[in-house]
């Protein structure tokens, strides 16, 4: 418990010494919108879930003229005892024809009782990231690497959890052509309640995106329901519209799967994604000690 104690001061450290001394924003990743089913791209540390391996993947794409932006994550979530979580995880962005970002991460997350009701969890992953150009008409093509990582922390009950993390802390940059890409840090935070009733269970909560570029500010709310999922949110870039399939652990294999589907649709006022819908698709299996 001590080494834990001290290791969740210094990661506290770290996330304080960044805000206080982090360069400008220039490139930040994609919005998720289905924040209650993509705590790995909001906040790491608010990966409550008691089962022993998670895996999952999430696909992102616009649709109309800017169907070539696209998305996919993939990750395994492994938790060898209650107090510890390893993590691994992919990333493939897609920003046009010409324009890819890869990244890979490795992380650990250490769990913390602080009180008969209150628990913390807090993490760190750190990985590397490639931008790459394909050569084209309007150029000449190119790569390169840099490290990157995340700093995560969250406190949660039984119905509560209120978390927070900053992205790409290193504020590295890149430079596979001619221009510098800066991988500007971000925060995530999150808060949710969880209503849990016989035959229903309700999901409220806010969420948070401060960036140098664009903030957002989302109010979500999801029902489980005999194990279909219906959701929807708002934020000052748009609202979503979300429905998905949610089954329940076997008492024979102990696993237990999710498939949500959601559609976003932009609000008239914000311009800087001209207005193309897009649709995420989440697939999940949660495998019980």
């Amino acid at each position: 418990m001590k080494l834990g104690r001290r290791w969740f001061f210094l990661v506290f450290i770290l996330i304080i010494s960044n805000v206080c001394f982090s360069q400008s924003a220039i490139d930040v990743p994609v919005v998720y919108l289905n924040q209650f089913n993509t705590f790995l791209t909001t906040n790491p540390a608010a990966i409550v879930d008691t089962s022993k391996l998670e895996l999952g993947s999430f696909y992102n794409a616009f649709t109309g003229g800017f169907s070539k932006i696209r998305n996919f994550e993939a990750y395994c979530f492994y938790r060898p005892t209650s107090k510890s979580s390893w993590l691994v995880e992919i990333n493939s962005d897609q920003q046009g024809p010409v324009f890819k970002k890869n990244k890979i991460y490795g992380g650990y997350m250490q769990h913390l009782q602080l009180s008969e009701k209150w628990n913390a969890q807090l993490g760190a992953k750190i990985g590397a990231v490639n931008y790459a150009f394909k050569p084209s008409q309007s150029g000449v093509g190119g790569s390169d690497f840099a490290l990157d990582g995340t700093l995560s922390l969250s406190f949660f009950t039984r119905n509560w959890l209120f978390g927070s993390a900053m992205h790409q802390f290193t504020s590295s940059s890149l430079q596979p052509i001619d221009q510098i890409f800066v991988l500007g840090n971000y925060w995530e935070t999150q808060a949710y309640y969880l209503l849990v009733k016989p035959y229903y269970t309700v999901k409220s909560g806010v969420r948070f995106r401060l960036t140098d570029i664009q903030n957002v500010y989302q109010i979500s709310s999801q029902l489980e329901l005999h194990s279909m999922l219906i959701g929807g949110s708002v934020s000052n870039i748009g609202y979503t519209m979300s429905i998905g399939y949610a089954g329940k652990t076997s008492e024979a294999d102990k696993r237990k799967t999710l498939l949500s589907f959601l559609y976003y649709i932009p609000s008239v006022e914000n311009l800087q994604i001209v207005h193309q819908n897009r649709l995420e698709i989440i697939v999940k299996v949660f495998i019980a000690r």
